[in-house]
């Protein structure tokens, strides 16, 4: 049984609660206009983390962005090297950040596509954020770890 709900999620026995990397509590979030202050685009493997990834987003991060006042355009990768793809012919100026729901594979896969574009030093500026959703989360555990 798992011991708690983002293990139940993710399959992973990652000491983190969902809470401290998905997102967090907006406890002033009725301040906040009705207006989308930002744009992201969001990827999502929905194969990662045994297929939970998609849930995940939908219950825990879905909500914060709204809430913040943050339009998302999300995408479903659907092949390998997708995501390298889609990062590669981004128009960067529509968004303000990336924010990928997966494990790490998919992360790899946008630094290459931000690697591979003409503009590489401007692209590589581009802000990252990361729902860990995969099964094991190593990259969401290392940096946690060096935090500590």
């Amino acid at each position: 049984m798992p011991a708690t709900e983002a293990e139940a999620l993710t399959g992973s026995r990652s000491p983190f609660r969902i809470e401290d990397v998905a997102g967090c509590r907006l406890e002033n979030a009725h301040l906040l206009s009705n207006e989308p202050t930002g744009r992201v685009l969001v990827l999502i493997n929905p194969f990662s983390g045994q297929k939970r990834a998609e849930k995940l987003w939908a219950v825990h991060g879905a909500h914060v962005l709204q809430a913040a006042g943050i339009h998302a355009d999300v995408i479903h990768t659907e092949y390998p090297k997708h995501a390298t793809k889609i990062i590669q012919d981004l128009d960067i100026d529509r968004y303000d950040a990336v924010l990928v729901n997966s494990g790490d594979g998919l992360v790899t896969e946008v630094i290459c596509g931000l690697l591979l574009r003409k503009d590489r030093e401007r692209a590589l500026k581009f802000p990252i954020c990361h729902i860990p959703g995969g099964t094991s989360n190593a990259l969401a555990a290392a940096i946690c770890y060096a935090c500590k």
